[in-house]
This record gives structure tokens, sequence and C-alpha cells, in this order.
């Protein structure tokens, strides 16, 4: 067990080190609420009002929004809400961080780490490339 725990022990300090720079760096956006402005996000709301009224008038849930381009789909507005597994399961591998930032840098980071793992790369030189993959992927992004 002793030996199995010194195996484990690099890669579960990866994965601390990774929760811990991810909520760092995004500290402000957690206590302070910045954030910056997004047209889409904001007009979404716009976008969908036909369908949320029509929700709470009859219950149902529409499929199809006339709101914008003379109408499209409804899936990327207002939708019903959803049991689908992958859903907790992006959340679990997530550790239920916020996914529009936190959780996004925290899964880049894991994502490359494991990457780098797998291809025969040290716990140290995977952390290293984790990191460079995922701050400039972020500030490219």
């Amino acid at each position: 067990m002793n030996e199995y725990f010194k195996k484990l022990l690099p890669h579960i300090l990866a994965i601390l080190l990774f929760i811990g720079l991810s909520v760092t760096f995004f500290y402000p956006v957690i206590t302070e609420d910045k954030t910056l402005f997004q047209g889409d996000l904001e007009n979404m709301v716009g976008w969908g009002k036909d369908l949320v009224d029509y929700h709470k008038q009859t219950g149902d849930y529409a499929f199809w929004s006339n709101s914008m381009f003379s109408g499209m789909p409804a899936n990327y507005i207002y939708m019903p809400p959803s049991n689908n597994i992958f859903d907790h399961l992006r959340h679990l591998f997530n550790f239920y961080l916020p996914l529009s930032h936190i959780g996004m840098l925290f899964i880049y980071l894991l994502g490359f780490y494991i990457f780098m793992v797998s291809i025969g790369c040290k716990p140290l030189l995977s952390i290293v490339g984790a990191l460079a993959y995922a701050f400039t992927t972020l500030q490219s992004g």
C-alpha cells in the first residue's frame, strides 16, 4: 500500500496544484465578480425571451425561436433541464468548478498533464508541459 501511494502521490499533488492555480488565477472573478462583458451572452437573454414566455404560459418547451435570424433552433438558447449522464461526468471531472473560467483552465491543465503522462513523461515534466499548454491556450482562446 505504501508503494502504491508513493506512485500516486505526484499525480495527486499535480491535481491539487492545478486546482490551486486555477482558483488563484481567477481569484478576482470569484471574490469581486470581475468578468468581461460578453455581448453574445448578454443578448442571449433577449433572444430567448419568447421561449421563456412560452414556457411560463404553457409549461411546455419550444424548440424553435423566432427572435433571431428569422428563427433558429432553441437548443442554443433555452432548453428543458437534462439528465444527461455526461453533464454529471463533466462536473465530476471538473471537481464542480465553474466551467466558464476556472473549470476550463483546470481541464486544460489536467488534460495536457494526462496526455504527457500517457506518452511516458515524468510527472514534473508533465506539470511544466501542462502549465505551458494551458496558459498559452487560455491567452489565445
